[in-house]
């Protein structure tokens, strides 16, 4: 178990997975029968399956004719060796219709000693043998990080940024900073930004060009925002020429892309665009959401000429802290229980990304990636961020249905990925790397044959245009497909799954030292129901394989969870509220 952080309220108790490994060698005497055999030569590959493995099904190459096949290919599994893994080895021939299953057999992988390597024979059959090289080891490096701490890169950022920061308020106080003698005197700052869409982005586009220009800016350590802030800060920070170009230049800039009709988002070219983008997406294993595409038109209108950058290309304006260190922030949901009952802030930096709450982080270009037990099964490339401006901002694609004035009862209906999975099942349209929620239910021989991937490709287009016209309609229609979260809300692979929580440590002063009835009898309740937030402190499902993350504006419009952090010891707080609140005189807080 890590190091227990006394802030800590749910504790992630780390235990090691184990990597097992086959290798595929050879094949001798495939064989489809004495009958088959007279109609058909073999076209044999191997398909590999654990079901209790988080990436279970694998498979080689296929051999056109060939019944003494050679593949030599090698595959990892991430286990858990607290359950019971079975390695399930079936031989396959490949059709042009339909594969054939020529065989299966079956290996217990708790035979295998730690650090043994051992080839096997397996025999299909009577007549065909297989030769397999297996090893198991402990997988004892994980690319989670568990700790509450800050990391190092954010710990040297705010060292080299101290000492920046003490020559700024020198020159930003002049003789009123005379007592300021060392970097150890220099406060922590951090300027807020709230949520509130297009206007909020507008609201902080004139207060950070304000802050810039009154120098306050180069006094502060961190500027966080949520929803429409994180847009202005998205483009700012992703800027070619910032910090050295100014947010009054840039700013220009930005007026001229928002003044644009909406109606070129939506030309022939960019529509195809977006279509191919999100069905390599889906293609890839990627859960994929109207999120996506709200993003995608999100970076579209802000950052056209930049769509591939990433929050990892951030780090080069905050490397040698000359400019306040960017956060940003989304909510993880559950798709059945209100945000304002269950909500866990999620924090992101162009270092890392990951749950204050669980102490559990990681390098930005592996958030979305497959994990299992703390460590990666399956890297994909690092989500743009146009799609994280999509999630950042996701509001208004998760109160969809408000905005057409369609109503909650109809709560039931088809996600994205079950639409494109009716497509790809319409079509016969194969794909290689399934993101359903249970794997282990793909059939044997899904995966083609060489002979139908002309198919295939034929078909590729004809099923993007179905499936655009199936979201047009759902757009302008009453579909179910917006009307719940499960639509909307974007959604990444958990990268939690198969960790153990153990909650509430003791001594935490989060953890709840008051009951109901310490309470003042005359002291008026914080809120109608008492229990209304009884569910906050629940852990995440670290058995379900995918997340929802939402808007932190739909729970509370202000990242001060994020510079509440007592790592981050904040001294002083600049917040700026773009909140839709009645009048000017009405609090900010209620």
């Amino acid at each position: 178990m890590s190091i227990i952080d006394p802030y800590q309220h749910i504790v992630v108790e780390h235990q090691y997975s184990h990597v097992f490994t086959v290798t595929v060698r050879k094949a001798t005497n495939v064989t489809k029968g004495a009958i088959g055999d007279m109609l058909d030569t073999p076209d044999p590959y191997v398909e590999l399956f654990i079901p209790t493995a988080p990436d279970c099904r694998k498979r080689t190459k296929h051999f056109n004719n060939d019944i003494n096949p050679v593949w030599n290919e090698t595959f990892e599994f991430i286990l858990d060796p607290n359950l019971e893994n079975v390695l399930e080895v079936t031989l396959m021939d490949a059709n042009y219709v339909m594969d054939e299953t020529l065989g299966t057999s079956t290996f217990p992988i708790s035979s295998l000693k730690l650090g043994e390597k051992k080839e096997v024979q397996l025999t299909f059959n009577d007549v065909t043998e297989m030769t397999l090289e297996l090893s198991l080891e402990v997988c004892s490096s994980t690319d989670l990080r568990f700790s509450m701490a800050l990391c190092d890169e954010e710990k040297r950022f705010r060292q080299q940024r101290r000492d920046n920061i003490m020559h700024s308020i020198k020159s930003f106080l002049g003789e009123s900073s005379q007592n300021l003698t060392t970097s150890r005197d220099v406060p922590v700052i951090a300027v807020l930004g709230s949520g509130g869409g297009f206007r909020a982005m507008v609201g902080f586009a004139g207060v950070m060009k304000a802050l810039y220009e009154s120098g306050v800016l180069d006094c502060a350590t961190y500027i966080a925002g949520l929803s429409g802030s994180t847009w202005y800060m998205s483009t700012l920070y992703s800027h070619p020429d910032f910090p050295a170009k100014g947010p009054k230049e840039i700013n220009e800039e930005l007026m001229h892309s928002v003044s644009h009709s909406p109606l070129l988002l939506l030309t022939p070219q960019k529509v195809k665009r977006y279509i191919d983008a999100l069905w390599n997406k889906k293609s890839s294993g990627q859960p994929v959401t109207f999120t996506d595409i709200f993003g995608m038109l999100i970076g579209e209108t802000l950052i056209h000429d930049r769509m591939d950058t990433t929050l990892s290309n951030m780090k080069e304006k905050v490397n040698n802290a000359q400019c306040a260190l960017p956060l940003f922030t989304c909510l993880h949901v559950k798709p059945d229980v209100s945000e304002l009952m269950f909500a866990d802030w999620v924090e992101f930096s162009p270092y890392e990304i990951g749950m204050a709450k669980y102490g559990t982080f990681m390098s930005p270009d592996l958030f979305g990636s497959k994990f299992f037990m703390g460590t990666v099964v399956k890297k994909y490339a690092e989500n743009p961020l146009h799609f994280l401006m999509g999630v950042w901002g996701s509001a208004f694609s998760i109160l969809f249905n408000r905005v057409l004035g369609v109503s909650n009862s109809q709560n039931e209906g088809p996600t994205m990925e079950e639409e494109l999975e009716n497509i790809r099942l319409k079509h016969l349209v194969s794909n290689d790397s399934s993101d359903s929620e249970d794997e282990s239910q793909h059939p044997k021989g899904s995966e083609g044959a060489d002979a139908k991937r002309e198919s295939r490709e034929r078909l590729q287009e004809s099923s993007q245009e179905s499936w655009v016209q199936r979201m047009l309609m759902a757009l302008v229609g009453d579909s179910a497909l917006f009307n719940t979260r499960e639509g909307r809300a974007g959604k990444v692979h958990n990268f939690m799954l198969g960790l153990n929580l153990n909650s509430c440590y003791p001594l935490s002063p989060l953890a709840e030292l008051l009951t109901q009835e310490s309470l003042e009898e005359d002291e008026p309740a914080a809120v109608a129901d008492p229990d209304e937030f009884e569910r906050i402190y629940e852990p995440l499902d670290v058995k379900s394989k995918k997340i929802h993350i939402v808007d932190s504006g739909l729970t509370f419009n202000l990242p001060y969870p994020l510079i509440l952090r007592p790592q981050r010891g904040v001294d002083l707080i600049i917040s700026f509220d773009f909140s839709a609140r009645p009048s000017d005189s009405s609090p900010p807080f209620k």
